[in-house]
């Protein structure tokens, strides 16, 4: 119990040290949304199937489910959070290595900003949810390769997108803030 609470305080002081040391890059001006704006809603949609799937197979398990039940609920849903952590993945290389260029966007930095937080925000429902139906043990395995995934995804954009961090930190704030809920809930008294 105290591996999987030194778990979460580590990922949570990742997660926090990441986001609130940004190294921006000069030149923000200079940058093309319009074609990040489409690959971005591609990767919302992908995003919303796969957090859809893992809530309603959360949802199947009955509420009185023993803790064994409630693992093997986890462990199927294992493929979907990898699926997620490779498509963070995917995107923070593709992120990484595009040119960005300035060119007549559709979709501007305030309009990337909130695709983003649209994404976080999605990720970090799922994750209340299946943290509150299968418990904090049991997807806590899952939880920390997604997390490092969409950070470094967030990271990899902010560092060509002002103000992104701010935008999604309320987001962030509330997804850590209500896992550190569940792990004082572990802790005997």
């Amino acid at each position: 119990m105290k591996a999987v609470i030194a778990t979460i305080f580590a990922l949570s002081g990742l997660l926090a040290t990441t986001l609130a040391n940004p190294m921006v890059k000069p030149d923000l001006e200079a940058r093309q949304y319009d074609v990040e704006g489409i690959e971005i809603d591609v990767l919302i949609a992908f995003v919303e199937e796969k957090c859809n799937k893992l809530e309603t197979a959360a949802a199947a398990v009955p509420e009185d489910a023993s803790e064994k039940e409630k693992q093997a609920a986890a462990d199927k849903l294992a493929p979907d959070f990898k699926d997620l952590t490779d498509i963070f993945g995917k995107y923070t290389e593709k992120f990484t290595a595009h040119k960005w260029e300035k060119k007549g966007a559709a979709c501007d930095a305030g309009c990337f900003r909130g695709k983003i937080a649209v994404l976080v925000g999605r990720v970090a429902r799922t994750v209340k949810v299946l943290v509150a139906r299968l418990g904090l043990a049991c997807v806590l395995v899952y939880l920390k390769p997604l997390v490092l995934a969409l950070s470094g995804l967030i990271n990899c954009l902010a560092l060509v997108i002002d103000g992104l961090l701010l935008a999604v930190k309320g987001i962030l704030d509330d997804l850590l803030g209500g896992l550190s809920l569940g792990l004082l809930g572990l802790l005997p008294w």
